[in-house]
């Protein structure tokens, strides 16, 4: 275990104070397993920025040993009622442009059991800075957390777990031809239908960029072309929302100063009508946001983007994973492996987080049983058809 009184724990309130320690933080995401740019620094205070709304408040707990950064926890303060009384619930940095925020540790130099420590340590710190809180919540972390496993395991602070997801990954494949290969038969046909389609035209153009120089005003580029899908028929694009677009410039802006922004662009007679928005951290390749206009979608735009992608990423040895982070049915076609994400809960040890806490059990167990009853159904019915 981790010695508390080893420890020195500063709190930032603000970003003028943040950013002393900006720097350090960037540094210290990298050592994580995770491979997550969304636990920067360069992430994180653009949400601080953009994303809070009036009714929240923010703090980050920093802990130092011998004046070196070793772990951070970004925190959100939420409001809420609980039998008419005016309480608050804790919970890392998330929206629907932000999600999967563990506890940024030194997981290179601190053993997982001093991890467990250091987690205790800052955890009861944000409780003792927000005494109206009840919980605090953890949405979608990766399931290579080291510092989670070991809450849970120990039952800090009545620490409870819920599966939420599957994330999907790819390994980059040595040998492209023979990852193609290995493809189904039938979705190898409809990549061949769509090449042959597209190869028609004679301006057809893949801006895959490697390199750490990136125009950053493709990130309009980006935003229209993933306007023109069903993005923007749903209002859920960007471009959607004038807050939404404003995080992303300053994040762009952040993340293009780090050099690990990318934009892959597929291009049709001068005009995207496919595009990523993806950044490279830690020889990860994160496709945050895709894209693809509507009107063009007879090429596959979108997959004929991701194949060049695959194969360019084959030829550069700096990058050895495309990660989604998410879970969608198509990610199947492309072989793709798949990870857990859970949600956490640790509950403070009061009436009101007792309470909260048998709630909470008897949900998950609920929601158990159900999923136990769909999986039983279906196993049923392949049996009998």
């Amino acid at each position: 275990m981790i010695a508390s009184d080893k420890i020195e724990i500063r709190i930032y309130r603000n970003l003028q104070e943040l950013s002393d320690i900006g720097p350090a933080w960037d540094l210290l995401a990298q050592t994580m397993p995770h491979k997550s740019p969304l636990m920067t620094y360069s992430w994180l205070s653009a949400f601080f920025e953009c994303c809070i709304t009036e009714k929240q408040s923010w703090f980050v707990i920093a802990s130092f040993r011998a004046g070196q950064l070793i772990a951070v926890l970004p925190t959100v303060v939420i409001p809420y009622r609980f039998l008419g009384l005016h309480r608050d619930y804790l919970t890392t940095p998330n929206d629907d442009q932000t999600l999967s925020i563990d506890m940024v540790m030194d997981s290179t130099n601190i053993h997982a059991q001093e991890q467990l420590g250091l987690a205790e340590v800052m955890i009861k710190k944000a409780f003792e800075i927000t005494p109206r809180a009840d919980f605090f919540e953890f949405y979608r972390i990766d399931g290579i957390s080291t510092a989670f496993k070991q809450l849970h395991q120990n039952k800090t602070l009545s620490c409870m777990q819920e599966y939420c997801e599957g994330g999907a990954s790819l390994d980059v494949p040595a040998d492209y031809q023979h990852y193609r290969s290995s493809l189904k038969k039938n979705f190898k046909a409809n990549l061949n239908k769509a090449k042959n389609k597209i190869s028609r035209h004679s301006d057809v153009k893949y801006l895959i960029d490697n390199s750490s120089s990136i125009d950053i005003s493709n990130l309009d580029v980006f935003a229209d072309v993933e306007h023109a899908c069903w993005k923007g028929t749903e209002g859920t694009s960007i471009k959607s929302n004038v807050k939404t677009m404003e995080f992303y410039r300053k994040l762009s802006a952040k993340l293009a100063n780090k050099g690990w922004l990318r934009f892959h662009l597929l291009e049709l007679e001068g005009k995207a009508i496919a595009a990523n928005l993806a950044i490279d951290f830690m020889g990860s390749t994160l496709l945050w946001k895709l894209g693809y206009d509507e009107a063009h979608r007879r090429y596959s735009p979108g997959g004929m983007l991701m194949e060049n992608l695959i194969e360019s990423a084959s030829n550069n040895n700096n990058i050895t994973q495309i990660d989604l982070m998410t879970s969608q049915d198509w990610y199947d076609n492309w072989g793709m492996q798949r990870r857990p994400f859970y949600n956490y809960w640790l509950f403070k040890p009061t009436l009101i987080g007792t309470s909260l806490r048998l709630v909470k059990a008897l949900k998950i167990r609920l929601k158990e049983i159900t999923m136990l009853r769909k999986i039983k159904s279906a196993l049923l019915n392949r049996i009998t058809t």
